[in-house]
Parts: structure tokens; C-alpha cells; sequence
């Protein structure tokens, strides 16, 4: 057989087998609420003609008041959703009517904004009532052939002076992304599960992985930076990042086994950085071009 001729045959089997690990990880089915031990927060995930979501719902201890004021404002969004921690920056806009949030999305270790990939979402309030609102984010495409993402919160005031918050996310993933997640689930994500609970075997619980897996872990990250962004509005605006930072970081690990990424030290280490750059952004014209060297310098030096 020719060099040729084996590398097609290589070629052919590679892309056999990422398929039928797509295929394992991608099958349609709906998974019962899991209700978290501890909490009063529920998860679930779905998969439906190709969409992946997950819902993340449960009760604030704020009023609903506090928590419309932050859902109805695009620039509390741009101060939470930078929390988690490979989204690298958000900056808001208004264009041709259209309010926009375009979120910076980005690995694990810092990235100056010009080096992450960018998912422009519509900003819309669908609802707002005197003690109902309904907010959605939507953008049509995504990185890599991936779309139709969303994230839609929902918030009712409770008869206690609480509001019940119900926050879903979800995306369509294109063949290339379907390609790299297997690889990923396969390799350095392999441990990584969700929160939903499948079954049971040796008196252990077993835990929904794969892109269920990725969707939910996804889903309580933004609703744990939204909880921390109203943990911490009582903190003097000069102290607020930090404690911010800080208040995301610690909801997190009280979940290590689906949330932990890195250690505090290095993720408020990043994220200072980031924010930095996330405030030239939403002032600058040009994001890209404006200091672009003087950010790299910056990001060097730490």
C-alpha cells in the first residue's frame, strides 16, 4: 500500500471513530431535575433535534426589584458574566435599534481580547411586569459553524420578599465542534460530568457527562456570576471586582467535581487583568487597534 493510500485509510478510520463518539455523547434524551444536596437549585439538560440546553432554576434571597434592576441593565451583564472564567471580556452597544452584547470567549489562561473568539448576542426583555420579567439573549451564530445560542432568564417575585430565578442556556453544535469535543471528552475532559444524576451503580451516583455534561456546567456558571454580582452590591464600588471575584470563585467550589478549572490565586489573577482590557474595550471606538501593543505589554508584565 502507498503513502497515500494509508493516509486516506488512517484518514477514514480517524473520522469513523469521532463519529461514532458523537454519536454516544449527542443522542437525544431528557434527563429528570436533579435537585442539588444542600440547595433549593434544580438542573436539568436536554437535547433536541440537535440542541443542546440546560436549566438551572431556584430561589435568590433578594428582592425582586434588586434582581430586575440587574437582568434589565446590559451593563450589570457586561460586570457578571465576565466572571466566569473563560469568558474574557463583554462590552454593550446599541446598532440600528439593536442593543448587543458581544461576549469575548477564550481558554483557561489569560488571552488580550484580539486573541478570543467573539459571540455577539441580541439583547432583548421580552416581559416586565410588576413582579414577572423575562430577559433573552440570542445570537444566530457562533464560533466554529456552532449556533443558534441562547440564554433566557426568567424571575417572579416570591410572597417573601425572595425571587425564583429559572436560567436557561443552550447552542447548536456544528460537525467541526461535535469533532473537537469528542477529542476533548476523550482526553483532558474525560473526568469532567454535569449535575444531573443518571443512575446509580455500586451505591454511587453516576453523573451525566458529555455535552449534557459541558451545557449544565455552562448553565450554573452564569447563574452562580449572576448570585455573586447580587451578593456583593453592598461592597464599597472601589472593593466590588474583588469581591466579586471572590464571591464567584467560592459558589463554584462548592461543586468541585463538575466546576473546578484553577486555583483562586491564578483565576484573580486573570480576570484583574481582563477587566482592565473589558473597560478599554466598552470606551474605545476601535477596540482593536487602539493600544492594542501597550495591552500585550501590559499582559506580559502582569
Amino acid at each position: 500500500m502507498n503513502k497515500q493510500a494509508h493516509f486516506q485509510g488512517l484518514s477514514g478510520l480517524i473520522f469513523l471513530l469521532l463519529f461514532l463518539a458523537c454519536a454516544s455523547l449527542c443522542r437525544a434524551t431528557d434527563i429528570s431535575p436533579t435537585l442539588l444536596a444542600g440547595s433549593s437549585l434544580q438542573v436539568r439538560s436536554t437535547e433536541e433535534d440537535g440542541l443542546f440546553g440546560a436549566e438551572v432554576n431556584g430561589m435568590i434571597e433578594y428582592p425582586f426589584s434588586r434582581v430586575k434592576e440587574a437582568l434589565t441593565a446590559p451593563a450589570a451583564w457586561c460586570d457578571f458574566i465576565p466572571l466566569v472564567f473563560n469568558v474574557k471580556s463583554c462590552i454593550h452597544s446599541v446598532r440600528k435599534d439593536r442593543t448587543l452584547l458581544t461576549l469575548f470567549i477564550g481558554r483557561k489562561f489569560f488571552e488580550p481580547p484580539e486573541d478570543a473568539l467573539q459571540l455577539e448576542y441580541v439583547f432583548r426583555i421580552l416581559k416586565q411586569e410588576e413582579d414577572q420579567l423575562r430577559v433573552l439573549l440570542i445570537a444566530s451564530e457562533g464560533p466554529h459553524g456552532t449556533r443558534d445560542y441562547r440564554i433566557e432568564v426568567e424571575a417572579h417575585a416570591d410572597a417573601d420578599g425572595r425571587t425564583f430565578i429559572r436560567l436557561n442556556s443552550s447552542f447548536r453544535p456544528s460537525l467541526r465542534s461535535k469533532f473537537a469535543t469528542g477529542f476533548y471528552l476523550s482526553t483532558t475532559g474525560s473526568d469532567k460530568i454535569g449535575f444531573s444524576v443518571v443512575g446509580k451503580e455500586g451505591g454511587k451516583l453516576l453523573y451525566v457527562g458529555g455535552t449534557k455534561g459541558i451545557v449544565e456546567r455552562n448553565a450554573m456558571r452564569y447563574y452562580m456570576a449572576l448570585k455573586a454580582y447580587l451578593d456583593t452590591l453592598h461592597v464599597p464600588e472601589e472593593n466590588r471586582l474583588d469581591a466579586r471575584l471572590n464571591a464567584w470563585f467560592d459558589l463554584t467550589q462548592e461543586h468541585p467535581r463538575q466546576l473546578y478549572e484553577m486555583s483562586k490565586r491564578e483565576y484573580l489573577s486573570i480576570k484583574r487583568k481582563e477587566r482592565r482590557y473589558q473597560l478599554e474595550l466598552q470606551g474605545s471606538t476601535n477596540p482593536f487597534e487602539v493600544n492594542r501593543n501597550e495591552r500585550r505589554t501590559h499582559a506580559v508584565q502582569g
